[in-house]
This record gives structure tokens, sequence and C-alpha cells, in this order.
């Protein structure tokens, strides 16, 4: 696995968020990862809670693949892109992803709202 510590050098971290953010929209962070199983990852992340609200996380929402469940989806609402930053190279996710079986590098995208849709 490539080291998350490293993942601002890594061509797998995409910083979307280049310009000011629209209005007083929160940066979110989009994680794509393979893992080795679910159900051995899920509770590693559940118990990883503490981590990101000290990060600065305001929430997240996971999606698997619909035909491939260890094809993982996070997407983040942080307090600032720094502290999304912060976290995502942070040793205490890397150790936690090692643990719960993350397979390879993540990829990782910032992201800014640009507009809600209702439909």
């Amino acid at each position: 696995m490539s080291d998350p510590v490293d993942i601002l050098k890594n061509e797998n971290w995409k910083n979307v968020y280049s310009s000011p953010g629209t209005g007083n929209a929160m940066p979110h962070m989009l994680v794509h990862h393979k893992v080795r199983d679910f159900g051995k990852w899920k509770p590693f992340f559940d118990r990883d809670e503490g981590n990101r609200k000290a990060h600065g996380s305001k929430g997240a929402e996971l999606f698997q693949n619909t035909d491939d469940p260890t094809d993982v989806f996070l997407l983040f609402e942080f307090d600032s892109v720094e502290n999304a930053k912060k976290f995502s190279m942070s040793g205490e996710l890397k150790k936690t992803m090692e643990e719960a079986g993350v397979v390879g590098a993540p990829h990782i995208h910032l992201l800014k709202e640009v507009r809600k849709s209702k439909a």
C-alpha cells in the first residue's frame, strides 16, 4: 500500500479545491479505495470517528460499488481544506487503513460544492 503520508506527492491526490468556495459551502473529500473484506474494514472505519472529528470532519457518507462490495467510496465534509489534507496525511489514518485491510493506494479528491440541484 502506498504511504498516505506521502499522498500529496502521489498522483492519486487530486486537489480540485483550487479556488474559493461558493458562499459558506464546506469542502468535501472523496476517497475511493479497495478493501480485502468489507465486513472486517467497516468496524475500523466506525472506530476512527474520533480521529476524523479531531481533524475537522463534519460527517461522511459511505458507498459501495453495486457490483463489488470491496470497492468503497467515502464522501467526507470538512471544516477546512487544510484539515482535510492533515487528516489524509495522519499517521493514525495510515495505521488504521493498514490494519483494516485497505488494498493499494487510496484515490483522494478535494472538492468544493458548486451547486445543489433539486433533482
